[in-house]
């Protein structure tokens, strides 16, 4: 009799598929790590627009205040309002600044020894 096929040396051949197995493996989570990847990507994206909408919303903020302050320390403005509040202050002219020379320092042979409290041993 002849030699049954389906039992003999024909059957399934295990490392073959184990490989095929490994290689839809290894396919599939590249393509999972794809996606999320891009996921990711979209995710920052939009926070980094969010964020960049919010710095430009303070730099137009800041330029506000910056003109603000411009305005209000401008030496015009001061006076008037210094009028306006009835302050009493009289603005200075430049005959009435006194400028202070620096003060010189003792000569060295004239210090002052310190003062012990009790007697060297």
């Amino acid at each position: 009799m002849g030699k049954n096929r389906a039992k003999g040396e024909y059957g399934l051949r295990w490392a073959t598929v184990i490989q095929w197995v490994v290689a839809f493996g290894v396919l599939s989570a590249l393509g999972l790590n794809y996606v999320w990847l891009k996921n990711e990507i979209l995710r920052l994206s939009g926070e980094i627009g969010a964020l960049e909408k919010e710095l430009e919303g303070w730099n137009r903020r800041n330029a506000r205040w910056e003109a603000n302050i411009g305005v209000l320390l401008a030496s015009s403005e001061l006076e008037r309002k210094v009028r306006e509040w009835h302050l009493g202050l009289v603005p200075l002219g430049e005959l009435e600044v006194i400028a202070m020379d620096r003060v010189q320092e003792a000569p060295k042979s004239r210090r002052a020894e310190p003062v012990r409290s009790h007697p060297a041993r």
